[in-house]
């Protein structure tokens, strides 16, 4: 047990966040006072988040932030450093030098991404002008650090605190864009195909190509979510993917026929964790989103929790708000499309928090690590680069106890990419 001693009546913020810094990393029940007299007779783990010097417990001076309702425009955050990290809302003094509570909460909530008015051609908020990115932070888990460092001031102080670090653990995760790569995509698509090949001289592809059409051969994409499912099966672990179920076009599905294959084969791939990868055209559309949820549920005969959605869509707070309401309990959207990294500052899942409503909910965000389309197409990285830094970031969650969650597209797994996927899964 830790108790915080914090004279504001307000104290939902600070509860949300002192769980997930305390609770979520290290097993640590949180209680919040406002009784001085009974805090500084409290003989255990102490906090002072007050503007007073008590003499008692590790002092950290409040911003203001956590005492606020709403959400409100604070304008350029200045950003100091602190043992090597990053260090928003900076005082100076108190123990700590910055309000560590704030800075956790202003991350794991997005808040700067409320009302954003700097957005990319897909209205996703633009990773070039977040406080991680401009600040060079974006690579380390920085509320998961700041966490831990904590932890051990409290440790010194309190030689009796006692904790239970958090656990590390590889998750795979998997985009089903195009379950096909020739396959069902229509004669006049496959005619332009093969002409574009023998343009480029890729008689290889041509032949590949012919194989599948006239069903001499297997389409490697759909090869690829078989061989998935086989590997996890044999290695006896479990696996998430997310299927596409949106309309056809050039953000969508390519298929011009009924999947009809695919959709026998997705409820029977029994190690996987499967949820709906929302289309693109679901971003404007919760009637949209209601609608491919209803159909994949359809198709796996049970009911689908979990989603991501595709070109990793959405703007905070309303696409959240928007799960919670068709049904999902579990998100797995949250990253930048042109650049790997902690969006939020963590590599531990947290509940959404609604800033403007002031509500913790139920929805569950898983943040996403990497993406390999991201190192191979935004970052332009070859395999060898794409892996070393794989591994970089691989390594920052184990060093916390955080969740190494990435991000594959079977149609990346066709060529040499699929080492580097192998590679990632036996370190």
């Amino acid at each position: 047990m830790i108790i915080i001693y914090h004279p504001s009546g307000n104290t939902a913020r600070l509860m949300y966040i002192a769980e997930h810094i305390f609770g979520s990393l290290s097993g640590v029940a949180v209680s919040i006072t406002s009784d001085i007299k009974y805090f500084k007779r409290h003989t255990g783990a102490a906090v002072n988040y007050s503007t007073e010097p008590l003499d008692h417990g590790i002092w950290i001076i409040p911003d203001g932030l956590l005492s606020e309702t709403g959400h409100h425009n604070i304008g350029e955050l200045h950003v100091s450093r602190w043992r090597n990290l990053p260090a928003p809302f900076f005082s100076g003094k108190g123990d700590i030098p910055f309000d560590i509570f704030a800075a956790a909460f202003y991350l794991l909530t997005s808040y700067e991404e409320y009302n954003s008015p700097y957005l990319d051609e897909h209205g996703r908020f633009d990773h070039l002008v977040s406080l991680a990115f401009r600040y060079n932070f974006l690579d380390t888990p920085v509320v998961d650090r700041w966490a831990l460092i904590l932890r051990d001031i409290l440790k010194e102080k309190y030689p009796s605190f006692e904790y239970t670090p958090r656990q590390y653990r590889h998750i795979s995760t998997f985009d089903i864009d195009h379950p096909y790569l020739y396959r069902y995509k229509g004669v006049l698509k496959n005619t332009y195909g093969i002409f574009r090949d023998i343009l480029a001289g890729d008689w290889d592809k041509i032949t590949e190509r012919l194989r599948v059409i006239f069903r001499i051969g297997e389409d490697p994409c759909f090869e690829v979510i078989k061989w998935i499912e086989d590997l996890f099966a044999n290695a006896g672990e479990r696996y998430i993917l997310f299927a596409l179920f949106g309309k056809r076009g050039k953000r969508g599905l390519s298929t011009i026929y009924p999947a009809a294959e695919w959709h026998r084969l997705l409820p029977n791939l029994i190690h996987a964790d499967t949820g709906l990868h929302p289309s693109y055209e679901t971003y404007n559309s919760i009637e949209e989103l209601y609608k491919e949820k209803s159909f994949m549920e359809k198709v796996v005969r049970r009911n689908i929790q979990l989603l991501r959605r595709h070109f990793l869509r959405y703007t905070c707070p309303r696409s959240f708000r928007e799960a919670l309401n068709a049904g999902f309990t579990d998100d797995y959207t949250l990253a930048f499309a042109g650049a790997p990294g902690f969006r939020s500052g963590t590599c531990v899942p947290y509940n959404f928090y609604d800033v403007e409503r002031d509500t913790v909910t139920e929805l569950r965000i898983h943040p996403t690590i990497v993406m390999d389309t991201t190192l191979k197409f935004h970052l332009k990285m070859t395999a060898e680069e794409a892996s070393d830094e794989i591994t970089r970031l691989s390594d920052e969650c184990r060093a916390v106890g955080g969740d190494f969650t990435c991000l594959w597209h079977n149609s990346n797994l066709t060529d040499s990419w699929k080492n580097v996927f192998i590679k990632t899964l036996n370190r």
